[in-house]
């Protein structure tokens, strides 16, 4: 039985792409946003998680494991036109390599469906690469009178052109940097690791 329906009002809001990993013999619902909701949620915590999913077999994959986890859909906009993200994920010389697909669902969240007053609101970097889900999240954050916890997730190529990046974290008071390591396919050129793993408090 849901319980999401009967609690108070969500103390923590999560802002950001929901997506699924494509690997060559299984499929992932995936994304920083929904691990970390999905997790709260088995910590008893009500999350909304606030996303965008096209018209497509993952919605509903997505939908189903949301209400399988008791977790509230009603943050999830549909897109008639876009797709539900998805990364294909390469295995070559036994590591993980990670093709972001370009304009997914999750690039074009509208700011209209974000009126909440959380007690923490969470967001990461991937969602911010498009210019409109960019503008739903300074929407998001202005309507968000709480600390802010910025996870951030630079990975090529979306890691070019999250532009914001910096501003945000001037801004909010905490930061969680994943280390992450790219390469170029087609070369052996590896990148070196471009972030460690921290926590900074700004407040």
């Amino acid at each position: 039985m849901s319980s999401y329906s009967n609690t108070p009002p969500f103390s923590i809001a999560i802002f950001g792409e929901v997506l699924a990993d494509i690997f060559p013999n299984a499929t992932v619902l995936g994304g920083a946003p929904y691990n970390v909701a999905r997790h709260l949620r088995a910590f008893q915590q009500h999350p909304l998680l606030i996303s965008r999913v096209g018209n497509d077999a993952l919605k509903e994959a997505l939908f189903s494991e949301l209400t399988k986890r008791d977790i509230n859909p009603s943050g999830i906009q549909l897109d008639p036109v876009y797709p539900t993200g998805q990364v294909t994920v390469h295995m070559e010389s036994g590591a993980h390599h990670f093709e972001i697909k370009p304009d997914q669902a999750y690039d074009h969240i509208h700011p209209h469906t974000l009126v909440t007053q959380p007690d923490i609101a969470y967001f990461c970097t991937l969602a911010q690469r498009s210019k409109e889900s960019s503008l739903a999240l300074d929407v998001f954050l202005n309507d968000a009178k709480c600390p802010r916890f910025l996870d951030v997730n630079l990975r090529s190529p979306s890691a070019s052109t999250s532009s914001n990046c910096p501003e945000y974290i001037a801004h909010h008071n905490r930061a969680k940097m994943a280390k992450t390591k790219t390469t170029e396919r087609g070369t052996s050129k590896k990148r070196v690791p471009m972030l460690c793993l921290c926590f900074i408090n700004f407040c």
